[in-house]
């Protein structure tokens, strides 16, 4: 009887996971019960189906594997979120939370979408960096001016590296590859702007200027105080 059971319960996770990962928004609209009883039950992924993931953070998985458009998978987002998913996932320490996941995967939308409906924006994810380090890394600077409307902490340290969300703009802007060539510049700017220390230094000693030292970087230069302290 336990075998029945547990099958039965994979069964309808793996309905709401084809349901999700082929955009059937449709289906998802017409059976409530259903989003609401799975709408926080892991969904395994990976080769031996053994990286678990909320279903939220599926979504952006799928969205990024070109399984469906932005606004198909605000829509399911939307369902889930209605039928009681946890914005935040699972929230466990230096996790992706659906917010993380989501700029992460450069799906600035999503992004907003996720802080407009509430996501926790001082949860920590990889390396234990908040969602404006990411978001300064990843160079999108809409999600920058947005996260600083709340009451964040634009100098927090992250955990690996106790490096600011400015030296993560200024690292994604030199290391982060040709795929992250995005608004770094802005998001410095912007950062800047706020009030954002460029003397901080992370644990290794390293302040904004040291980041940049040895590189092209003489737009970033140009935003820096002329003056070291």
């Amino acid at each position: 009887m336990g075998i029945v059971l547990r099958t039965r319960g994979w069964r309808v996770v793996h309905t709401l996971q084809n349901y999700i990962i082929k955009g059937q928004l449709e289906h998802l609209n017409a059976d409530p019960a259903l989003v609401a009883k799975l709408a926080n039950r892991a969904i395994f992924v990976g080769e031996n189906a053994d990286h678990k993931l909320h279903p939220l953070q599926y979504v952006s998985d799928c969205l990024h594997a070109g399984k469906f458009s932005d606004s198909i998978a605000l829509g399911i987002m939307g369902v889930l979120i209605e039928n009681g998913a946890n914005i935040n996932g699972y929230g466990g320490w230096k996790e992706d939370t659906p917010l993380l996941a989501a700029i992460g995967y450069y799906q600035t939308d999503i992004a907003h979408f996720l802080l407009d409906k509430g996501a926790d924006y001082t949860q920590v994810g990889f390396h234990g960096a908040t969602a404006l380090h990411w978001a300064a890394w990843t160079g999108q600077d809409s999600l920058v001016s947005a996260l600083l409307q709340f009451p964040v902490d634009y100098d927090v340290p992250d955990h690996d590296f106790g490096a600011t969300p400015l030296l993560y703009g200024i690292h994604g802007y030199f290391r982060g590859g040709e795929m992250n060539e995005r608004n770094q510049i802005q998001c410095i700017r912007i950062l800047l702007s706020k009030g954002a220390n460029p003397y901080h230094k992370d644990k290794e000693g390293n302040d904004a200027w040291q980041y940049i030292k040895g590189r092209q970087g003489h737009e970033i230069f140009d935003l820096l105080p002329k003056q070291m302290p």
